[in-house]
């Protein structure tokens, strides 16, 4: 039973340019600003992160509700309708009935990843690559923990945040973050994000990531 579920040309071409000039305008903030609020660590680099935007009752304070009235409501609306669907990937990673999904936009410039992590008490994850071009040698690969053993969800919320428990994987996955793809993550599952090399240049890695709830 796989962890994880990619699926490709989530947006269509005029919602992708819609995303990209809406990202182009975002103010992103430091992720070390936030640092002991998410899974930044100092030695990640600092990444941007930009407003965040929830359903009701799961928009956080200071954050944006959805809808926004902003091209974000794209991005929203088809999270929406992903969890109503019925496709596969909702029943095979415990999904169905989740109706709650909050997200923010991520930048991650050379020398910028994240360590590996878990995302706590959410049953679910995901993250969608906002960018028009990504090659394998620029880095930014998520990678995906195969879970050895069954984790209890008092090791989860221990591991929210922090370090994943190293006993909980021994191999795993790699998925590129290919432009206008959407990777969709049980809750509890490690995973990380390689560090963007210099060979990216003056081009960043940018996804919308966020919870189900």
């Amino acid at each position: 039973m796989s962890d994880f579920a990619v699926i490709d040309a989530f947006l269509s071409e005029v919602e992708r340019e819609q995303i990209r000039m809406l990202l182009a305008d975002e103010g992103f903030t430091s992720s070390q600003l936030r640092i002991k609020r998410t899974a930044f660590r100092e030695w990640d680099g600092d990444a941007s992160v930009g407003v965040s935007i929830g359903t009701e009752g799961f928009a956080a304070r200071n954050s944006l509700q959805f809808p926004t009235g902003t091209a974000y409501d794209i991005f929203g609306s088809r999270i929406k309708e992903y969890l109503q669907t019925g496709v596969p990937s909702v029943d095979s990673l415990g999904l169905r009935g989740l109706k709650e999904f909050s997200f923010r936009a991520y930048k991650y410039g050379p020398g910028t990843g994240l360590t590996w992590h878990t995302d706590g008490p959410f049953p679910g994850a995901f993250a969608y690559y906002a960018h028009d071009k990504w090659m394998p040698h620029w880095g930014g690969v998520l990678l995906v923990g195969k879970r050895a053993r069954a984790v209890d969800s008092a090791s989860v919320h221990r591991s929210f945040y922090r370090y994943a428990v190293p006993e909980t994987f021994e191999q795993g996955d790699f998925v590129l973050p290919a432009p206008n793809r959407l990777v969709i993550l049980r809750g509890g599952t490690p995973h990380s994000i390689t560090p963007v090399t210099a060979a990216a240049g003056d081009r960043f890695r940018l996804s919308l990531s966020g919870f189900f709830r």
